[in-house]
């Protein structure tokens, strides 16, 4: 009696798991909330279903505890802005706590256990580039939103190893391993960092131990190049973690995925940015390479003197060399990349009262003759009007009348000015040898294929201003990308949230999510970063409670 009472327990136990799992899955593809970005604010709004896909997705946030802004100014409107024009928008009050926000890949699912023997005719070798559109199909089949840059970039270095799994000629898995020399980190030994990803089989080639054979000749090749470098991936927790584990990794975190999707009509039509053609289209004609928030201006991130500063608040802050891949997704997606330089605020202040005046009914001013003194002082270049002008276009001021503080600022911020070096010479004091003014904080975005929209991220930001300000250039340039390709519908953006520690506690951080929830983000599915020859502070500098880096690659 005790064994049937017990079989039918089980068989209800049964029943009531499979709807509980049936009802998962219906609500993995539930329409999240979403948000209009509009003049700095958020407005709700429907949103297509969510992309319930296990994927990897490596990258970089540190972010430093900040207290929250008070929300003052108002965004530039009503007319075409001009090549070189800045965009201001609010601060609004939802800025509360810190984005992570690391870079986009892929990693399958394959089970753990004892690996059934080679296919016949299984042939294991690296993928080259005349092996991107077999690469690029395989990625396809398991529904991942790759380009044919993304693969065409991972199989063009000695520094990435990307292997396939080929029978009769047919591409039917595949596995990529990343390595960044020049780790600054201690724990990292100075070997470098690895970064294990792109594990992916043919649906119908699944269980053969394909993706295993190929994690293994990717380890392999790691081993004898770089031996005991720090190696990390974002697994799939159920089907993907247990091969991981066998392989040695081991658990360090957890990661979350977040994405929305936003009008770009309606966040474009507020800076006037958009144009209608005659055959009905949509067109951006001109860019807007400046966004402004509060004191924080974000430029896109394009010339070598940015680009230099970039790569070394990266490596101070992330501890291995990206240089490549930074440079390449920066050509090639300059509407997602974007740049806030340091700008100490009390120097630039002191500067600003030094040359400014007082004018009645407006405040203090730096004007033509201020500006004239100070040029003259700090051995700049000639003071002209066409330059006077030309410093109140970029700042966004009305030459006619002068530059307030807030414009010195975002002078400050641009390539060319240094507040540190005229400081120095306003004040006799030493000028410094060194004069890269320093990054505050700067974003990298992506297109994905198709209709996949935007992947924002790796991310840096000193402070939550910072963040914001980068999330909403990169949401933007996004948005005129998405216009400017003629694509229809919402513009989707995705980015990933990562903290540390292991368990069921583990989720995303409140803050976090408060400003991703305010913002029209919704969080889905979640997978665990895994280490192996190392540990969480291999790819962090700092403290993980407070900021995030991990071994990302762009694709990696």
């Amino acid at each position: 009696m005790g064994g049937a009472w017990g079989a039918a327990a089980m068989r209800l136990l049964s029943v009531v798991l499979l709807v509980l799992l049936v009802q998962d899955g219906a609500d993995a593809f539930t329409s999240p909330p979403s948000a209009l970005l509009v003049h700095g604010r958020v407005r709700a709004s429907g949103l297509a279903a969510m992309d319930d896909r296990p994927r990897s997705l490596p990258g970089l946030l540190s972010l430093s505890a900040s207290s929250p802004a008070e929300s003052t100014g108002t965004t530039t409107a009503g007319r075409t802005p001009a090549e070189g024009d800045a965009l201001k928008i609010s601060r609004a009050e939802f800025l509360r706590g810190f984005i992570a926000l690391p870079t986009l890949s892929a990693i399958g699912s394959t089970a753990a256990g004892a690996s059934p023997p080679p296919l016949a005719g299984e042939e294991i070798r690296p993928l080259t580039k005349e092996d991107v559109p077999a690469f690029l199909s395989l990625t396809k089949a398991v529904d991942w939103a790759d380009t044919k840059f993304d693969l065409e970039l991972l199989t063009s270095s000695p520094d990435r190893y990307a292997v396939g799994a080929f029978v009769g000629g047919e591409l039917l898995s595949t596995t990529v391993v990343v390595f960044m020399p020049e780790s600054q980190v201690p724990e990292a030994g100075g070997k470098g960092l690895g970064w294990l990803s792109f594990v992916a089989t043919r649906p119908d080639m699944r269980r053969k131990g394909l993706a295993r054979r190929c994690c293994a000749a990717a380890l392999a090749w790691l081993d004898d190049n770089h031996p005991k470098s720090p190696l990390g991936l974002y697994g799939e927790k159920v089907k993907a973690a247990p091969l991981y584990r066998d392989l040695g990794f081991k658990d360090v975190g957890k990661t979350f995925h977040w994405a929305t999707s936003v009008s770009p009509m309606s966040l474009l039509r507020s800076d006037m940015s958009i144009q209608k053609t005659a055959d009905g289209m949509y067109e951006v004609p001109n860019k807007v390479d400046r966004i402004s928030l509060g004191s924080t201006t974000a430029i896109r991130l394009k010339g070598k003197e940015l680009m230099d500063s970039v790569l070394k608040a990266d490596n101070e802050a992330f501890g291995a060399d990206r240089s490549d891949a930074f440079k390449a997704w920066a050509k090639r997606y300059g509407d997602l990349c974007w740049v806030v330089r340091e700008v100490d605020q009390k120097k630039v202040k002191f500067v600003f009262d030094k040359y400014a005046t007082a004018q009645k009914g407006v405040g203090k001013l730096v004007q033509f003759e201020g500006f004239g003194q100070l040029q003259k002082e700090t051995g700049s270049a000639e003071p002209t009007r066409k330059l006077w002008d030309d410093y109140c276009v970029r700042s966004g001021a009305d030459p006619s009348t002068g530059l307030p503080l807030e414009a010195l600022q975002t002078l400050y911020s641009l390539p060319g000015n240094n507040v540190e070096v005229d400081y120095a010479k306003v004040t006799g004091g030493a000028v410094p040898t060194d004069t890269d003014q320093g990054i505050r904080g700067y974003i990298l975005g992506r297109d994905q294929l198709g209709d996949k929209g935007y992947f924002l991220g790796p991310i840096f930001a000193k402070d939550q201003e910072c963040a914001t300000t980068l999330l909403l250039a990169a949401v933007r340039g996004g948005c005129a990308r998405h216009l400017a390709a003629n694509k229809p519908g919402l513009a989707r953006f995705e980015l990933m949230v990562v903290e540390g520690g292991t368990g069921d506690g583990v989720k995303t951080a409140k803050p976090k999510s408060d400003v991703l929830e305010v913002l029209g983000f919704k969080q889905d599915y979640g997978s665990t970063f895994m280490v192996r020859n190392g540990d969480v502070k291999s790819f962090s500098r700092g403290d993980f409670s407070k900021t995030y880096g991990a071994s990302s690659y762009e694709f990696a």
